[in-house]
């Protein structure tokens, strides 16, 4: 008799266990624990598990301290100290639930990924299983071997290991990091697409623009739209709509609109560069820089500026060359305080941030406005012209010789000197001629006042052009200054 009890009691337990034990239709989710209990309702079989609680589905495994298997949906709440494991990956929360039918585990309180690779924590958090795929919300952490990123919503696909980020995105490491409204990240390729409101600091930069993409490994940055790079170590602030940084290469080119402004202020004097052009480019060198503009190229700084389609700067040492491209009309031109100098190629050297010596080569033009239309000029094949502090102290012309300089005695009008030959030292006190000597075929006419006055307009070299007024730093920078946004570097407050 008390055999036949026991068989009873056995047959019920199969019956009410039998959705958890056996499958049926399919691949079950399988639970055990030390204790359970049953009911049931018209629609839904209802089973609890309590004490070291394992569930089973095909190669996910479930570890908790109670569940509630819902058994004709194939799903189980899962209660206390939940721990989720498929091969390398485990997932840990103390509350979630897990769906047999979709491989699908889910939690609404705090929940962690670690596949090995990443390592994600949120609020609350979803798996994918088929689809190998994490969606984590709210205070959002990943932190991997390359960095850490937060924000508010990330996808994760552990399988291509590609991660979506949106809303309020920070990704950093131990040496730059980066903030953006949304961002893609792949792993594997170390390549990162960041969108909107784009922020990037590093130990020397601040760079805002509207997307980017970053290539860790072949360090390269292609940000656009808006952009702007501020370097805290040069105080240089660059503007465009493209910029790309080939840091492993130490090239950059900046397209769109481009300009740069530096702020010298080391010697105690604001010293400021303003450069546009059509293309920027900067190539960091082993013992020096260049920096090239190329079209439709304006530089300003102080009382030096240019207007010309070709410009290279290098910094070590400074110098500025220039010259006339093939078939244009318009050799470069520079004005230095009250000279205009012009020729097919240009080379400024400058010393203490002011010009040491200047070289013209071929078709070489000098005009000085001293006053009205009293303009001392000299051409010739090439000139070389030196300071001393920044002031003009000496012009050497070599080849075809011709000049108009105004003569002024204790200040006072005097005429002028028309001279020609095959070269010529013409030296200089505080910007004004000083004395003139003349070699090869010499040739000197003088001009009393009294036939200069009234007739300034009659004395003109031959080769003699005006290009107007150097440029003024509203006409061509205005629009590029009122764009500058402002910001500070985290480090260099």
């Amino acid at each position: 008799m008390i055999k036949h009890h026991f068989g009873f009691l056995l047959f019920l337990l199969l019956l009410l266990c039998g959705g958890a034990i056996f499958p049926q239709g399919g691949q079950k989710i399988v639970i055990t624990g030390e204790r359970m209990t049953g009911r049931e309702t018209e629609t839904e079989k209802i089973r609890g598990f309590g004490g070291d609680v394992v569930i089973t589905h095909l190669n996910v495994r479930i570890t908790c301290d109670s569940a509630i298997h819902f058994v004709e949906k194939n799903e189980a709440e899962l209660i206390g100290n939940v721990v989720i494991t498929q091969d390398t990956l485990t997932i840990k929360t103390a509350h979630g639930y897990y769906n047999g039918n979709t491989k699908r585990a889910w939690s609404d309180l705090p929940v962690e990924l670690d596949d090995k690779k990443v390592f994600l924590k949120a609020q609350k958090g979803e798996y994918l299983f088929n689809s190998t795929q994490a969606r984590f919300v709210n205070n959002v952490r990943l932190y991997d071997a390359t960095g850490t990123m937060t924000t508010s919503e990330l996808i994760y696909f552990r399988n291509t290991q590609v991660a979506y980020a949106f809303n309020g995105v920070k990704l950093w490491d131990a040496t730059s990091s980066l903030d953006a409204d949304s961002l893609v990240h792949y792993r594997t390729t170390k390549i990162t697409h960041a969108y909107r409101n784009v922020k990037i600091v590093d130990s020397a930069n601040v760079v805002l623009c509207d997307s980017v993409i970053y290539d860790q490994t072949a360090k390269i940055t292609d940000a656009r739209g808006n952009v702007q790079i501020k370097n805290f170590e040069d105080n240089t602030i660059i503007l465009g709509e493209h910029v790309n940084d080939l840091r492993a290469e130490k090239h950059s080119i900046v397209e769109g609109n481009p300009f740069i402004m530096q702020i010298d202020t080391s010697s105690g004097v604001t010293d400021t560069v303003l450069v546009k052009a059509v293309l920027l480019e900067s190539f960091g060198k082993k013992d020096s820089s260049m920096f090239i503009a190329h079209d439709s190229v304006v530089i300003i700084r102080g009382g030096f500026a240019s207007l010309n389609s070709y410009t290279e700067y290098t910094k070590e040492p400074e110098k500025i060359y220039t010259y006339r491209k093939e078939n244009e009309k318009v050799p470069p031109v520079l004005w230095y305080d009250q000279s205009q100098l012009s020729g097919d190629t240009v080379t400024v050297f400058i010393k203490e941030k002011k010009a040491d010596k200047v070289y013209i080569n071929q078709n070489s033009l000098i005009i000085s406005k001293n006053a009205p239309y009293r303009y001392d000029q000299v051409s010739g094949n090439d000139v070389v012209m030196e300071f001393e502090a920044g002031k003009l102290k000496q012009t050497n012309i070599y080849g075809n010789v011709l000049s108009f300089y105004y003569v002024y005695d204790e200040g006072v009008q005097d005429g002028l000197i028309r001279s020609s030959s095959n070269n010529a030292v013409i030296t200089f006190d505080n910007n004004k001629v000083e004395d003139v000597k003349l070699y090869g075929d010499p040739i000197s006419e003088y001009y009393p006042e009294n036939l200069v006055l009234g007739n300034e307009k009659k004395f003109f070299l031959p080769t003699y052009r005006d290009y107007g007024a150097p440029p003024a730093k509203d006409e061509y920078f205005g629009s590029f200054l009122s764009k500058i946004r402002e910001t500070e570097h985290p480090f260099r407050k």
